[in-house]
């Protein structure tokens, strides 16, 4: 789970190029996939995870991926950016929390 969450964290640092965006749909596929087979208690942090990583990839918009203007276009605001991190590092927090107890 950590490592899902480290790579999605990593993604949304670096600089976004064309295959960002379909990074981020399947970083998300399988973060869905990791929420369900998650532990009860980590579960809603995970699942805010989820939305503010969806929330991030439609502020992209629509514009085309394929030259770098565009590219720049398509980035998501700084705003969308920070709820997700937040929602990463609260995600984060939850499982070393359910680690600890267990």
């Amino acid at each position: 789970m950590l490592d899902l969450l480290n790579e999605i964290q990593h993604t949304v640092d670096e600089p976004p190029t064309a295959a960002t965006p379909e990074r981020l749909a399947q970083l998300s596929r399988r973060l869905r996939q990791t929420e369900d087979d998650a532990p009860e208690d980590v579960q809603p942090s995970l699942a805010r995870v989820d939305g503010r990583l969806d929330s991030y990839r439609s502020s992209w918009g629509s514009a085309p991926r394929s030259r770098s203007l565009a590219i720049q276009e398509g980035t998501p605001p700084l705003r969308a950016a920070v709820d997700l991190q937040k929602a990463i590092s609260m995600a984060r927090d939850a499982i070393r929390l359910y680690r600890r107890r267990r």
